[in-house]
This record gives C-alpha cells, sequence and structure tokens, in this order.
C-alpha cells in the first residue's frame, strides 16, 4: 500500500472486518458548501430547544405552585431535550457548517447516547401523561384517592425511563465507527451506528417494536377510551354545583387535549426515522431526513406556550425578568468601564508626570 493512502478498518462483533482505502489528495480537487435549509432548522431547534426547555425547567424549580404530577412528567421531557439540544444539536451545526466532524467517535457515541435516551424518556413520559389523563377524566374520584402515591410513583417512573434509555443507548453507543479526520465526507459520515449485520437490524426491529409501536397503542387506547367518556357525558344543567362541576371538566379536557397534541407531534415527527431505519438501513436517506431528529426537541415549549396560558405568563415574567437584568447589567458595565478609563488616564497622567517634571496640567478624562 502506497505511503498517501489510509485505511480504515471497521471490525464487528463476528470479528468481521470491512477495510476502506482513501487516498489523502481525495478531497483536494472537491470542495464542499453547507446546506443552508438545514442549518436553518439547526438554529431553530438550538434556539427553541435551548430557550424553551430550559425555562420549563426552570419554572418547575423556582413555582412550587406547578410541582403537580403532570408537570413532573413534561419537565422530565423538558429536561431530557435540553440535554439532546445542548450536547448533540450545536456540534452537529458546527458539523454542518464547516463540513468538519470535530470530535470523531466521541461524537459519534454523544450522538447515540443522546438521541436514543431523549428519545425513550420522551415517549415513556407521555405515556405517562396519558395514563394520568385517562384516569383523570374516567375515574377521577379514584385518582384523586391516589395523588399522594402519584407524588412518590411519578419520579420512580422517571429514573426508569432514563434507566430504559440509558440501557436502550448502551448498545449503539459500542457500536459506534472511528473514522479517521481525512476527507469525512466520503467515510460514511452519517453511518454512525449504522449496521451492516443482522444483529444490528433485529435490535433496531425491536426498539421500534418495544419503544415506538407499543406506546403508541397504549396512548391511542386511552385517549379513544377518554374520547367515548367524553361524548357520552351530557351537559350539565346550569346552576352553581354544575358550573363548578363543569369547570372542572373543561380543565381536565383543555389538558386532555393538550397532552393528545404534544403526543400526536411527537409521534408524527419521530415516524419518519423509524420509517428509514427499517426500510434503508440508515444508508442513503438519512443525510437527507437526519434534521428530522432535531425537531421534536423543541417541540414541547412551543406547544405548551400556544396552548398553557400558566406557562405562557410565566415564560414571559422570567423574559421581562431577564431583560431588566440584562439593563442593569449593562448599567453597571458602563460604570466599570468609565472608571476603568479614568482610572488609566490618571495612571497616564501620573506617569507622565513623573518623566516631565515641567508638566503640571491634568488632563480630563
Amino acid at each position: 500500500m502506497s505511503a498517501n493512502s489510509t485505511v480504515t478498518s471497521l471490525t464487528s462483533l463476528s470479528s468481521n472486518t470491512l477495510t476502506f482505502t482513501y487516498q489523502n489528495n481525495t478531497c483536494g480537487n472537491l470542495t464542499f458548501s453547507p446546506n443552508i435549509w438545514r442549518l436553518v432548522v439547526y438554529w431553530i431547534s438550538f434556539i427553541f430547544g435551548v430557550f424553551g426547555n430550559g425555562i420549563l425547567v426552570l419554572l418547575f424549580i423556582m413555582k412550587k405552585n406547578l410541582r403537580t404530577v403532570n408537570n413532573i412528567l413534561v419537565t422530565n421531557m423538558a429536561f431530557s431535550d435540553f440535554l439532546f439540544v445542548c450536547l448533540f444539536v450545536s456540534v452537529k451545526y458546527f458539523e454542518e457548517y464547516y463540513v468538519l466532524r470535530p470530535f470523531g467517535r466521541v461524537f459519534c457515541m454523544i450522538f447515540a447516547i443522546t438521541r436514543y435516551m431523549s428519545q425513550d424518556v420522551s415517549t415513556m413520559s407521555m405515556v405517562a401523561l396519558s395514563y394520568l389523563r385517562y384516569h383523570a377524566i374516567i375515574r377521577p374520584l379514584q385518582l384523586r384517592r391516589k395523588e399522594e402515591k402519584l407524588q412518590k410513583y411519578v419520579p420512580i417512573w422517571c429514573g426508569f425511563s432514563w434507566l430504559v434509555g440509558g440501557a436502550a443507548a448502551i448498545f449503539p453507543a459500542v457500536h459506534c465507527v472511528a473514522f479517521s479526520d481525512v476527507c469525512w465526507p466520503f467515510k460514511m459520515h452519517y453511518i454512525d451506528t449504522y449496521s451492516f449485520y443482522e444483529h444490528h437490524r433485529l435490535f433496531f426491529a425491536m426498539r421500534f417494536v418495544f419503544l415506538y409501536l407499543l406506546p403508541l397503542i397504549f396512548i391511542a387506547y386511552f385517549y379513544v377510551r377518554i374520547a367515548f367518556k367524553l361524548c357520552r357525558t351530557p351537559s350539565p344543567q346550569r346552576n352553581n354545583s354544575s358550573d363548578a362541576i363543569g369547570r372542572a371538566a373543561g380543565s381536565r379536557k383543555k389538558v386532555a387535549w393538550i397532552i393528545l397534541a404534544i403526543v400526536v407531534v411527537f409521534f408524527s415527527s419521530w415516524l419518519p426515522m423509524y420509517l428509514v431505519w427499517l426500510i434503508s438501513y440508515f444508508r442513503s436517506w438519512l443525510h437527507h431526513i437526519a434534521f428530522v431528529i432535531l425537531l421534536p426537541a423543541s417541540f414541547n415549549p412551543a406547544i405548551l406556550f400556544v396552548t398553557s396560558t400558566v406557562y405562557r405568563k410565566s415564560f414571559l415574567q422570567i423574559f421581562s425578568q431577564c431583560h431588566q437584568f440584562g439593563m442593569y447589567l449593562t448599567r453597571r458595565l458602563r460604570s466599570a468601564c468609565f472608571l476603568l478609563r479614568s482610572a488609566y488616564v490618571s495612571l497616564v497622567w501620573w506617569v507622565s508626570r513623573r518623566t516631565s517634571p515641567n508638566q503640571t496640567s491634568r488632563p480630563g478624562p
């Protein structure tokens, strides 16, 4: 083999080795330009994901009245999306813009872990949210009796969702393929966890069944029962007690519609990625639809901002406080700059006076 070539070996669990040879001058005559519309999608996902999910987590920490069972699950989804955006989307934007993978195998493992863990945590959280809405509308009295138990069980479920997500991410993470940094567009840069072997296909098929299809069936069952219950419930007559009951029922319906919207948007956005997994084995289509996996990270805060009055008011309040703090910090920085400038002028005047004894006038700042 000549000195101008680079050999990369891909070794599988079955000791099968695929050898690729690349010339070091392969990229010399080619130029690559970033895809503008994908950069825009990455940027929007990053902004919405960081600020939207970050503010959602911050609201849950700051406001005790928002620490309900439903909000625990919503915050669990938001925190997983926040980690996904911070650890992956920012690096993905850099990779797309500079046509360069900065971290090699480390980036591949971060890609696999954050993507799978975030998606699995969101899926299991939405199953729990749908189950709670089912009991709130179908069996409201039973749900009130279990309120204290749910305060204990829901955090356990959140921890279990992270455990399942981490376990499901181990397999693709340890099978990441490490390529050298020479001309990475020719080194199958999107084939990080992509399978050449049957056990890889089995893993993704099982993942599709147990972490996408079955949760979707459970959620569909819950909402079919909810819709059947709401359609059969007669409208109460107008009096004081019925007004209170009607407001409570309307509140439950509103929360149910919000969660249904979140579920539909999330599962619809994940469907193309699963289809690509099962049909193309990550070969040719993923490069064109890779941005799809970034969108769910920004759906949760956007939907809540549109549908939830409490979240919208709290978001605007925090934004106003941040704006006031920014103005206060700007004024302090200007004052500090003025003091530093005055000190610098005074120091220059003092040094010039020491070197020139005849100079007696002091310049102003």
